[in-house]
């Protein structure tokens, strides 16, 4: 078990407020240092998966100014992993240099016996038996992203967006591997060296009533290695076996919105719609006699989206959505040595529904909507798709002042299309995702505001699903959970915030 103790003391100075009327400059900035103190029992990789490890000094920068319509403005993160720098002239132009910092741990005190390690030759250090004379190691990525971005209007409606960004990954992932001869599964310290460029590129048209805009991305991925050497089953120095990595791929997307808002009922009328393409090539190796396999891979989506948004009154307002998505799967059929092959799953989805909102008496709010949804599959053996209907009912009431109490029905009805070509479902076997079911859902939450500074929150669900027609695996889901929430803020000094959560799942399986 870990236990984490977390002290974070920032003092905040404003400095530079200050405005020179001859010269119409205006400029105002605050910075901030401070200490984050880590006391930790436990050695969890989990409970430190995005967070500093150890102790250090914190501070921030906040500086803005302007002059005659133009602004400059800094804004640096509060833990020296981010910052960025605004400019340019309201109205007219804008611009955006941009830097952040990631650092995501994965675990803590890993061992290898291979040596080699971040590279992508490993090699068998002959110690399998005695994990005390392995290499230790801890698995993790670091994330660097670099971006410019401008955007170009001079005061008219019309509109040029340019930008781009580099993102540079470093460290190492554990990576499975299966023995050739005996089928044994190992895991392998696989390097992390990845590069990924985008840009793109977008004109539109904006003014009270209209938008639209037009815009294009491309992106591409490269891994400085995308195979890994590593010793296998005729013994140490041998370099015998060879491993995928993730493949070099391109990427590119095409996308649209208008947004239209009507005098009639204050109401809009939004469209948008993209289309992409990611593509890749790779290696795929397999024992030596046969040699290595080449895979080519390619996946197409298409998104298409519609919504409607009104409110015909001042206690009624809703919203009447159409979603469209299609993915298209055209990766490489390939055969192994045993005859098997791969079957590239493909789908098609569609979403239609409504929302509405009306106010009652006694500051209450009430809330429903329907949504059906319709899915086809390709390539699943399982399944062919499923029909979904999902009917939800809220409640909020504000009729205490700086409290707001929420009660939220919902209930899921999904119709399963099994496969009936495939001899496991005739036997009763589903996969949960596509199966027949029933959910209920409910919610019951509490927010109350004991003074302008001073939050709190208690939210509770339960929810119960039953699996009809499955005979094996699956059968029934009941989950319960409890989460509570405080935050403070002190004007002008510090904000902190304390979070609880608590969830329990019961699970009921068949095995006849």
């Amino acid at each position: 078990m870990t236990y984490r103790l977390m002290i974070s003391l920032v003092v905040a100075l404003c400095i530079f407020p200050m405005s020179l009327a001859a010269a119409e400059l205006e400029y105002s900035g605050t910075l901030g240092l401070g200490y984050w103190g880590l006391s930790e029992s436990g050695d969890s990789a989990k409970a430190q998966e995005y967070s500093d490890k150890d102790s250090s000094l914190i501070g921030f920068i906040d500086a803005r100014a302007n002059k005659g319509g133009y602004y400059l403005y800094l804004d640096a993160g509060k833990t020296g992993k981010t910052a960025e720098f605004d400019g340019g002239r309201f109205g007219a132009f804008k611009y955006a240099l941009s830097y952040d910092k990631l650092d995501h741990r994965i675990s803590n005190d890993a061992r290898s016996y291979f040596w080699g390690i971040d590279s992508n030759v490993l090699v068998d250090s002959g110690n399998q038996t005695d994990p005390t004379l392995w290499t230790p190691l801890n698995y993790h990525i670091e994330h660097e992203t670099f971006g410019i971005e401008t955007e170009l209007s001079f005061k008219t409606p019309f509109y040029v967006e340019v930008g781009a960004a580099r993102r540079e990954s470093d460290g190492r992932v554990p990576y499975g591997s299966a023995s050739d001869v005996f089928l044994n599964t190992i895991e392998l310290p696989a390097p992390v060296d990845w590069t990924t460029d985008t840009a793109y590129l977008g004109t539109g048209y904006r003014t009270r009533t209209l938008v639209i805009s037009l815009r294009g991305e491309v992106s591409e991925f490269d891994n400085d290695n995308d195979v890994l050497y590593w010793d296998g089953d005729t013994g140490p120095g041998t370099l015998d076996q060879a491993t995928s990595l993730a493949p070099d791929s391109d990427y590119w997307k095409v996308s649209g919105q208008m947004v239209w808002r009507l005098d009639f009922w204050s109401s809009s009328l939004a469209l948008r719609g993209s289309y992409s393409e990611a593509d890749n090539s790779l290696d795929l190796y397999k024992i030596e006699a046969l040699g290595p396999a080449k895979f080519d891979g390619e996946v197409d989506n298409t998104s298409i989206n519609a919504a409607y948004n009104f409110a015909p009154t001042g206690a009624l307002d809703g919203k009447i959505y159409l979603n469209y998505f299609d993915r298209e799967n055209d990766n490489q059929v390939l055969t192994d040595i045993d005859g098997n092959t791969n079957t590239p799953h493909e789908y098609d989805r569609t979403v239609a529904g409504f929302e509405l909102s009306y106010d009652l008496p006694a500051r209450t709010t009430l809330d429903t909507g329907f949504a059906y949804t319709d899915t086809d599959l390709n390539g699943r053996s399982d399944s062919d798709g499923a029909e979904d209907n999902k009917v939800f009912v809220q409640l909020r009431n504000r009729s205490f002042d700086n409290v707001q109490l929420r009660a939220k029905f919902a209930y899921l009805d999904r119709d399963g299309d099994p496969n009936k070509d495939n001899t496991e479902v005739l036997d009763g076997v589903r996969s949960y995702d596509y199966a027949d079911q029933e959910k209920t859902t409910v919610e019951l939450a509490v927010t109350a505001m004991d003074t302008d500074n001073l939050g709190l929150g208690v939210e509770g669900t339960w929810s119960d699903i039953d699996y009809d027609d499955t005979t094996i695996g699956l059968t029934d889901v009941e989950h319960y959970d409890v989460y509570l929430s405080a935050d403070y803020a002190h004007p002008e000094m510090f904000s902190s915030s304390a979070y609880f959560g608590y969830e329990y799942d019961e699970t009921d399986m068949t095995s006849e």
